[in-house]
């Protein structure tokens, strides 16, 4: 500070930093790239706005304005500015006071979550924290109603006294300690819970017949499928599914998840999401090299709004998703259409939630090194056949035929295995043929 003086100016306080490492020059190779920087910035801008709806904000880079935030009355309208009406549609109300701590804000819908990119913020007493027992005691709340390996979206503000917060935790102030953490802890699982406590949510319970040697046959079971799990991974399969005397291969499917095949000497058991991830994946690869995508109009175009992060990805990383094969246009500040699609995607497109998706979770990384093979990644994922989904003869072939035309067939773009073999001399031995 080198000089302190009154000057007249308009209501408010404007402070300006400029040359901020002149004197320690050797922080600045701590620095990250200048995407990652201003990801952290928005973040910020973003906590900060939600923490005080009564204060307007505005974020510009450059000349662009990535964020222009008007005072609110309230933590709703000011999340419906930063994540979009049509996301804040699909949001339940947190409304709690007890025993000295009032929980207020919203979370997601079981339909919102994913496996990363979701929006969580945690605020106590208007400061944003973070917190690992209190993000669990969120999907504590949510039971058995998330998707496994989904994370949520929330925004929880809590009111508790000053005096049992201590926010001297860490130089940051972002790790606070309660003096009753359980209390704490409690207030917030019962909070969500409230909230999700409605009909359209219970859970559909089914229960299963049990036969008298369920347990007996279930440990055979186990048993054989973890020897067939080591065997290696080798195998012919008839070309255009025919087998060898010409009749059509016939294929089973499983509890709408595995697609069982009979190949040259045994059986193939194949996890079809896996199988279409490793097919759509080359396919996208090759379309990011530059060959030509294949793409699909949608009747309607599908109309998005998307958080500033996302939208800021979303128009530096057009081209890529373009050669993937979606058709782009932007409406406004933070709403796009989308008007085609990949070829294929299909019954999986839900209204544009693929495409949310896929922005959501790689705007999270920023744009950089491996965002081809990352956006492959992700796309082929998300856009794949699920567990669960039934499948025709005709589709279940097609697949086959698919994952064995790419080029490494037998595992998932994440390392896991396509399928699994089973020799035919393994099962001659298992029912005493041998």
């Amino acid at each position: 500070l080198k000089d302190v003086r009154e000057v007249g100016r308009d209501l408010g306080t404007t402070v300006e930093v400029r040359d901020i490492f002149f004197n320690t020059p050797a922080r600045r190779k701590f620095l990250r790239s200048t995407e990652t920087e201003l990801r952290h910035i928005t973040q910020v801008v973003t906590e900060l706005a939600l923490a005080h709806p009564g204060v307007a904000f505005s974020l510009s880079h450059g000349a662009r304005k990535l964020m222009v935030l008007p005072r609110r009355g309230g933590l709703s309208e000011r999340m419906e500015d930063i994540f979009g009406k049509e996301r804040m549609a699909k949001v339940l109300p947190v409304s709690l006071k007890e025993r000295g701590i009032e929980v207020e804000g919203a979370v997601g819908l079981p339909e919102l979550a994913r496996r990363s990119g979701v929006p969580q913020h945690i605020l106590v007493n208007g400061r944003p924290i973070s917190h690992r027992n209190l993000s669990h005691a969120v999907y504590l709340g949510y039971g058995e109603l998330l998707p496994k390996e989904a994370s949520p979206f929330f925004v929880l503000s809590l009111r508790i006294d000053p005096r049992a917060v201590d926010v001297n935790v860490h130089p940051t102030k972002r790790e606070v300690r309660f003096s009753d953490e359980r209390k704490v802890f409690d207030a917030v699982v019962r909070a969500v819970r409230a909230a999700l406590q409605t009909e359209a949510l219970a859970p559909h319970l089914e229960y299963p017949e049990v036969h008298p040697r369920a347990r007996e046959i279930k440990e055979a079971l186990e048993k054989y499928i973890s020897k067939a799990q080591q065997l290696p991974l080798s195998l012919e399969l008839p070309r255009h599914g025919e087998a060898e005397e010409g009749r059509p291969v016939p294929l089973w499917q499983a509890h709408n998840k595995y697609i069982f095949a009979q190949v040259k000497n045994g059986i193939i058991i194949v996890d079809q999401h896996a199988a279409h991830e490793r097919v759509l994946y080359e396919e996208a690869l090759r379309n990011l090299s530059g060959e030509r995508p294949r793409s699909q109009h949608l009747l309607f175009p599908a109309v998005l709004t998307l958080s500033p992060v996302e939208m800021r990805f979303l128009e530096e990383s057009a081209p890529l998703l373009e050669a993937l094969g979606f058709v782009i246009r932007v409406l406004g500040k933070d709403v796009v259409a989308v008007d085609a699609v990949p070829a294929g995607v299909g019954p999986r497109w839900r209204d544009g939630e693929l495409f949310s998706e896929i922005v959501g979770e790689l705007a999270e990384g920023g744009t950089g090194a491996g965002l081809k093979e990352k956006l492959a990644a992700v796309y082929s994922c998300r856009a794949a056949i699920k567990a669960g989904e039934p499948l025709s003869p005709k589709q279940m072939q097609q697949l086959i035929d698919q994952l064995f035309a790419t080029e490494q067939p037998f595992v998932c773009p994440h390392g896991r295995p396509t399928l699994i073999r089973v020799p035919l001399e393994d099962l001659d031995r298992q029912f005493g043929r041998r």
